[in-house]
């Protein structure tokens, strides 16, 4: 050999070292390791499609968590930007029983379903039996904490029943305050040619009052109110708040104007009062109601109702963007696909928390936050047979605890009462528990 055919050989050598060492991963990032044969090795069959595929790279997950919350977006309404506080992912804290939980093993019987209490601490709770006549309406009523509980029905004497052709659905949950509850509900005939609602509330002794009825001639309160089917299209979305309901009434627009208006009634129904217009469902804090303001190609705020804007949302094409959920206590709470954020509107303050990234997003949708008075709650990552991570925060002392194991769904209440559904050998069986942390 030439020293010019030797010395070609040694740089062709290099290079192929060299190229192997930069596929394997020396380059800092890295990657599967790439394996080569020389040209002289006998032929192998080319495997199948699903041998040649390589799992995606995963970043870690703090570094996912890091850039959910980078750029949300949030803007006070004097347009500055809300930078918050960010919980990062190592700073999660597993919650431990007896620590941070303390289980309730006899809270509610399997027939009970909690929404929350009230001042004198009984609970509003759903039972599985159904009222006969009534549109086949589960009861509702009130409950102890205990193991000797008797289930109070609300006294619906005062409410005119649905006839046995209609059919009766709460459209939401039960929204409790500490001087009584509310919620809406939607009925159609039975041949489903025609549907209503109305807005129903009980006071502290459960005696019930009809608050409101899409059929009410609302242009009274506010004289674009819609009428017939356009004012159907409204989820009334009651709230309370002290001894008034708020909720939802569809406005007559053409495309352009504002869709719907928040107005407010005490528990018996009277008293009526229009809250303000060009609004989403009411969000109550410890301190003020606050809802969304659509605002057309403008974007999206929350506002005070009856006063100022007090957040500029982010503005998203795709409808994916960010919203508000609810509150917990003083602070706003709000979540998008990528992170869930606690705001203070009076003293300007934030905390985030991205979540958990998702590999496959085409069937999933990452669902909103529930605050209770103290705590928020929120599903974090991918859905499973097995179930689903939930973390829990309090924004106040910018902690979150991530619940044991994977679960079948979590609820809060308003008194910062947590339930959940555990995996069994034939159905998830619900635990409730204290938060303590």
């Amino acid at each position: 050999m030439t020293a010019r055919a030797d010395r070609t050989a040694r740089i062709a050598g290099a290079l192929l070292v060299v190229g192997a060492l930069l596929l394997s991963g020396c380059t800092g990032n890295a990657r599967p390791p790439v394996v080569t044969r020389s040209a002289d090795a006998p032929p192998v069959p080319r495997p199948a499609p699903e041998q040649t595929r390589v799992p995606l790279w995963t970043p870690p997950p703090g570094e996912v968590r890091a850039a959910a919350v980078r750029d949300l977006g949030l803007r006070w309404a004097d347009g500055s930007e809300v930078v918050p506080a960010v919980v990062e992912h190592d700073d999660i804290v597993p919650a431990v029983d007896g620590e941070h939980f303390t289980r309730m093993l006899d809270a509610f019987p399997e027939f009970a379903w909690p929404f929350g209490a009230m001042a004198d601490g009984a609970f509003v709770v759903r039972n599985d039996t159904y009222v006969s006549g009534d549109g086949f309406q589960q009861a509702l009523g009130l409950m102890e904490v205990g193991s000797d509980q008797e289930f109070r029905p609300f006294d619906m004497s005062g409410v005119e029943p649905h006839t046995d052709d209609e059919s009766g659905l709460s459209t939401g949950m039960v929204a409790v305050g500490e001087r009584g509850a509310a919620w809406s509900e939607t009925y159609w005939s039975e041949d489903g040619s025609s549907g209503d609602w109305r807005v129903l509330a009980a006071d502290e002794a459960g005696r019930v009052s009809v608050v409101a009825e899409v059929g009410e001639d609302w242009t009274s309160v506010h004289e674009d109110a819609a009428s017939g089917d356009e004012a159907r299209w409204a989820d009334p979305a009651p709230v309370v708040v002290g001894d008034r309901v708020f909720f939802v009434i569809a406005l007559a627009s053409d495309g352009t104007g504002s869709p719907s208006a928040i107005v407010s009634r005490d528990l018996s129904g009277g008293d009526t009062r229009l809250e303000g217009v060009g609004m989403g469902t009411p969000v109550a804090t410890t301190d003020a109601v606050f809802t969304l303001e659509y605002r057309g190609g403008a974007g999206t705020r929350v506002v005070r109702v009856g006063g100022d804007p007090v957040l500029e949302l982010p503005v998203d094409l795709e409808g994916g963007g960010m919203n508000l959920d609810g509150a917990v206590g003083p602070w706003l709470l709000l979540s998008s696909q990528e992170a869930v954020v606690a705001v203070h509107p009076d003293e300007r303050r934030a905390i985030a928390v991205g979540r958990a990234l998702v590999q496959n997003t085409v069937d999933y949708w990452a669902g909103p936050a529930m605050g209770g008075s103290r705590l928020a709650a929120w599903a974090d990552g991918a859905v499973t047979e097995g179930g689903t991570a939930y973390l829990v925060m309090d924004p106040e002392a910018g902690v979150v605890w991530r619940l044991p194991g994977l679960l079948h769904g979590v609820w809060l209440n308003s008194t910062d009462m947590l339930g959940w559904a555990e995996a069994t050998s034939f159905a998830p069986a619900m635990t409730y528990a204290r938060w303590t942390g």
